[in-house]
């Protein structure tokens, strides 16, 4: 991914295989989102991060949202990317339920050898990764907004 500016507003950050090249992709569409920052998932901040969550570092893409004191992961985490992007509805539910299937097709085109962890769901954030959440936030760069 480019990195770009730091933002020290931003409200969510997402965690995502920035070796992938689908994956580096989708940041396109994410420019329609205000306040996001992104963090490679191969970065140490974020691999600290998910291990002080998890007590491992699951790989799967990740959205922490600041507000709500929350992590999505896998498949929520994309559902909640598109609805934060604003595309329609239906979009975020059909990435949601293919998003193993996207994946495993995106390994395949990008050479990906890692498989990506069966993790999804909304998770509290534990007070171990709560104390990390300001170095997370640091490190992420921001996408330029597009509107």
């Amino acid at each position: 991914m480019t990195k770009y500016e730091r933002d020290t507003n931003l409200a969510s950050v997402v965690i995502y295989d920035s070796k992938c090249p689908y994956c580096s992709a989708v940041t396109d569409w994410l420019k329609r989102t205000r306040d996001l920052g992104a963090v490679s998932w191969h970065e140490n901040i974020a691999q600290n991060f998910l291990k002080a969550q998890f007590n491992y570092s699951p790989f799967a893409v990740f959205l922490v949202v600041l507000s709500e004191k929350k992590i999505y992961a896998g498949p929520d985490a994309a559902r909640e990317l598109c609805e934060r992007a604003r595309l329609p509805g239906l979009f975020g539910r059909l990435v949601e339920q293919e998003y193993h299937k996207i994946s495993k097709t995106a390994s395949l085109f990008s050479n990906r050898k890692q498989s990506l962890d069966k993790i999804e769901g909304e998770f509290p954030l534990n007070s171990n990764s709560l104390l990390l959440l300001d170095d997370l936030f640091h490190e992420a760069w921001t996408l330029p907004f597009e509107e």
